[in-house]
């Protein structure tokens, strides 16, 4: 399956998504910085438009905020990739505004102004999930939540921040070749030539966990050229260096959808 601006929006997908985990696996799972290339943003925003009516079909494989929202799946991988949450939080006519803002400074001004609506999806994320494997990080969230809405974005980023790298570390725990080349979670056929009705749901959970994973490799940047220019959530600058710019209530409210995200997804996925 070629599209008409030369790319194979199947195998594109599936290096794409990869090549996140590989770099994500590295930053959180080993001593070494080695840097993972990370696909071109362009070749995956062309993928997505490419299988925008496919992935539109399968809506029972994509977080609730997405389902039957006609949301422009081009559009989401390019907020992703700025370091932006959009897997089951925040609400799609957030999700919106956002695809809608023009540049960083625009997308944290939504985020601001939509405060409210965030944590409220937040909550609702958080209800809905359950198990004895999260059930901890779940109640230090909804901590969070409680705390955002006292105004104490301080305490809600550095909570939320420990939280999303636990409970991505749990994920490589309890399935440590999960984010490797050659793992277990087995991409072959979404590569394969054609559509048919066996792996269209592969192609959904691979597009869904690409956007989840996609703000991370934003957020784990570690580069000093991202750190001092970037006024976007950093995990290196959050854990280590206490500054009004790194902290905030947009970067608080990013590190909440952060975790929530994750936790969400893994009860969503039974890990």
């Amino acid at each position: 399956m070629v599209d008409d601006t030369g790319v194979q929006p199947l195998k594109t997908l599936h290096e794409a998504t990869e090549a996140i985990h590989r770099r994500i696996s590295f930053e959180v799972m080993s001593a070494s910085r080695a840097r993972i290339p990370m696909p071109a943003e362009k070749d995956l925003i062309n993928a997505a438009a490419s299988l925008q009516s496919m992935l539109e079909g399968l809506n029972s494989g994509m977080p609730h905020n997405w389902q039957t929202e006609r949301l422009l799946y081009r559009d989401m991988i390019r907020v992703a990739a700025a370091g932006v949450p959009l897997a089951w939080v925040p609400p799609a006519d957030v999700i919106r505004w956002l695809l809608a803002a023009g540049n960083e400074s625009s997308r944290l001004k939504v985020i601001e102004d939509c405060s409210s609506d965030i944590l409220a999806s937040c909550h609702a994320a958080l209800k809905a999930a359950s198990g004895d494997q999260i059930s901890t990080k779940r109640e230090l969230l909804e901590e969070c939540v409680f705390m955002a809405e006292q105004g104490m974005w301080p305490g809600v980023q550095a909570l939320a921040v420990n939280a999303s790298y636990s409970l991505v570390h749990q994920i490589f725990i309890r399935d440590p070749e999960w984010l490797t080349a050659g793992n277990a979670y087995d991409f072959t056929n979404v590569v394969s030539d054609g559509c048919h009705t066996e792996f269209d749901a592969s192609i959904s959970d691979c597009f869904r966990k690409a956007a989840l994973f996609l703000p991370f490799a934003r957020v784990l940047d570690n580069s000093e050229a991202h750190r001092t220019a970037s006024m976007g959530l950093n995990w290196h600058s959050t854990v280590i260096e206490v500054n009004p710019t790194q902290y905030s209530k947009c970067n608080a409210l990013i590190a909440l959808m952060l975790a929530v995200s994750v936790l969400r997804e893994i009860h969503n996925c039974g890990y």
